[in-house]
């Protein structure tokens, strides 16, 4: 959910994000994008539990240390490619985002509704799906593994990935393990694309999937931080996500 943090990000971050390691030599025999993938699917939990999925209720708390900013993102996710959040810093910011399957909006404090277009708009898509891993070539269709490098001390296969919407994102995966580690991407921000770190990490196992409990994001010289609070799958009752009437608004006024 990395690009809900934009807003706040953008307001809060200067300077440039933290550089990637330099690749090193790799040691072994280089694998395939394809099988670098498979292998983080089934390290997760496998196909078969993930596509069982039919919804999902995450919580987590979240923290920018440097600030001293505490707040918390909740997040559902409807199955095949429905999402709503909600990002919370209380008395600085509210950021509400969502994907109902067609159109992706997002509302908050500082800029109101929008309805999201573009690279917005196709990010969020993509987030809409609960582990799009499983469809990694339908949003990077061009991807090559660069070889072995070091990412946040562990060893680690590098995959340089190039989007449908024209933009490049690498993507780190454990070279043991084959859990993903993080990623080198661009958010959008109120001050234009900015480069972003995420990091993985904690990884434990939760209704039956492998997941990681902690993510770090980090967008100039800001970090921010989530832990998770809560995971939830297949409720009896999950949440309708459909555009707030707002964002509706805003749709039926569009030529």
């Amino acid at each position: 959910m990395t690009r809900l943090f934009a807003v706040f990000m953008g307001i809060a971050a200067t300077g440039c994000a933290t550089k990637p390691p330099p690749n090193t030599a790799a040691s072994a025999k280089v694998p395939t994008v394809e099988s670098i993938v498979e292998r983080a699917i089934e390290a997760t939990g496998g196909r078969a539990s993930l596509e069982a999925i039919e919804n999902a209720k995450i919580s987590y708390s979240v923290s920018i240390p440097q600030q001293g900013i505490e707040g918390t993102l909740l997040v559902h996710h409807n199955a095949p490619n429905q999402m709503m959040a909600q990002q919370e810093f209380p008395g600085l910011a509210v950021v509400n985002q969502g994907y109902d399957g067609t159109n992706g909006w997002a509302t908050d404090n500082l800029m109101g509704p929008r309805v999201l277009e573009g690279v917005e708009l196709e990010t969020t898509r993509r987030d809409a799906h609960l582990y799009w891993l499983m469809d990694f070539d339908s949003y990077y269709p061009e991807a090559t593994v660069t070889g072995k490098t070091d990412f946040a001390g562990e060893p680690a296969w590098k995959v340089h990935a190039q989007s449908t919407w024209d933009r490049t994102d690498d993507f780190f995966f454990h070279t043991e393990t084959g859990l993903q580690l993080g990623a080198h991407t661009l958010t959008e921000t109120p001050m234009g694309s900015m480069p972003m770190e995420i990091r993985f990490e904690n990884y434990e196992k939760r209704e039956g999937l492998v997941l990681a409990t902690r993510q770090v994001v980090v967008t100039g010289p800001v970090e921010m931080i989530t832990e998770l609070v809560e995971f939830e799958l297949n409720a009896e009752d999950p949440p309708e996500i459909r555009v707030p009437e707002d964002v509706q608004v805003l749709l039926e006024a569009t030529p």
